[in-house]
């Protein structure tokens, strides 16, 4: 449907939803940002 994001995608902070609807600049948090920039973390148990 074009959405830039849905239930079913994590945030990655690609800010396209921002420009979509300024007002989710709010809503986008530092650690959601910070996700880009980051490797992914691998979890061993």
């Amino acid at each position: 449907d074009g959405k830039p994001y849905d239930d079913k995608h994590k945030c990655i902070g690609c800010g396209v939803c921002v420009h979509h609807c300024p007002e989710n600049a709010r809503t986008l948090k530092q650690t959601e940002l910070r996700e880009i920039y980051l490797p992914p973390l691998v979890i061993k148990d």
